[in-house]
């Protein structure tokens, strides 16, 4: 059996660990929070990116049209 201050002692080393860890999963979530809003400035870039893609697409074929109609007449 453990005395009164092993006991104590046991305890304090218990409750230190515990908010060690409470404090790294505090941190763990700020960290996730953060990536979680890169992600998501990242997602809107590639959005962006995508929409002006398909509209240089949609100017070349229209250019290819225009210019075919021209070759024509």
């Amino acid at each position: 059996d453990m005395t009164i201050a092993e006991q104590a002692l046991h305890v304090t080393n218990f409750q230190e660990r515990a908010q060690s860890l409470i404090e790294g999963l505090s941190d763990m979530q700020t960290l996730l929070e953060e990536k979680e809003f890169q992600l998501w400035e990242k997602e809107g870039l590639l959005e962006y990116q995508e929409e002006r893609l398909m509209n240089s697409e949609d100017l070349e074929l229209e250019m290819a049209n225009y210019i075919n109609d021209m070759a024509q007449t």
